[in-house]
């Protein structure tokens, strides 16, 4: 009965774009969330107190990771680092690490995750490469039949219904109103997008985007000798969601909705006490954003 009225109101453009409906249905998932997981999440002035820097550098596993020299990657990890995907094996300092395990629908990866992500994520906590583990999507109690999750923290995070720019913004600008955001944060199209929530509860001045390339599916170890030592699943293949001739991230591609590249160029520019930056010009992201400066 939740999925069909969540359908109707999807393909209903007046409901799926009203302010109101937005804001009760996150609301709605905010209080699911939290029953589901037995009122257990993390607060968010947890992560306040974790906060060492005013820099938050968004670290995802694109290709243009591999352009990083040494001295690069050792000065991102001065920052707080915001680890996505498959970022969990870099050799960089991560304050965070935002665990995502396979969707209720991408049942062909729960092993793949239990097997070989999960395990380098604990391992990469073990070994002080990262500091904090947070669990994502911990509604997702199918995962729990792979692997125990109980003890990594929780941070809710919820999906709006809408698909425009405009709405969006005003439902990201209640959510800071009303001090949600101490409790969850907002998503659309995109973990990239929760994250960029998350720098603006946390109070950043500065964030760096580096390997959230957009314009293609790779990852950083794809097509070298990295990847036999890894060797993940790219989620798309095993999913069969598109081939390999895709050149573009599924949240940038049009055939499954709005490209998150819309949400983030209207958060960059709607966010005025953050300055926003790329690492890589070759990044999609170099369209909007202007190239971090590293040091010398």
């Amino acid at each position: 009965m939740i999925k069909r009225l969540k359908k109707t109101l999807i393909e209903n453009e007046k409901i799926r774009n009203s302010l109101l409906v937005n804001l009760v249905y996150l609301i709605y998932s905010f209080i699911r969330i939290l029953v589901l997981n037995g009122f257990n999440f993390t607060h968010i002035n947890e992560y306040r107190q974790k906060k060492e820097s005013n820099v938050m550098v968004i670290l995802g596993a694109g290709s243009s990771v591999n352009e990083l020299t040494d001295r690069q990657m050792k000065e991102l990890g001065d920052y707080d680092v915001v680890g996505l995907s498959y970022s969990c094996v870099l050799n960089i300092k991560q304050k965070f690490y935002f665990y995502e395990s396979a969707s209720f629908h991408e049942k062909s990866l729960m092993q793949e995750h239990a097997i070989k992500v999960l395990p380098a994520v604990l391992s990469a906590k073990k070994k002080g490469i990262i500091e904090n583990i947070f669990w994502k999507n911990s509604e997702n109690k199918i995962f729990n039949n792979y692997v125990d999750m109980s003890l990594h923290s929780k941070q809710i995070v919820c999906n709006v219904l809408t698909n425009n720019e405009i709405i969006f913004n005003e439902i990201l600008n209640w959510h800071l109103r009303l001090g949600l955001y101490k409790y969850f944060l907002v998503q659309i199209r995109g973990s990239v997008t929760a994250l960029m929530n998350f720098a603006v509860a946390l109070k950043y001045e500065k964030v760096i985007f580096v390997g959230i390339d957009l314009n293609d599916g790779g990852y950083f170890f794809d097509h070298s000798e990295l990847y036999d030592k890894y060797n993940f699943a790219s989620p798309y293949a095993v999913e069969n969601i598109y081939g390999s001739d895709e050149n573009e991230h599924r949240t940038n591609n049009s055939k499954y909705g709005k490209p998150v590249m819309n949400y983030i160029k209207m958060m960059t520019c709607e966010i005025k006490n953050i300055s926003f930056y790329v690492s890589s010009k070759r990044s999609s992201l170099s369209q909007i954003l202007n190239q971090w400066n590293f040091k010398k």
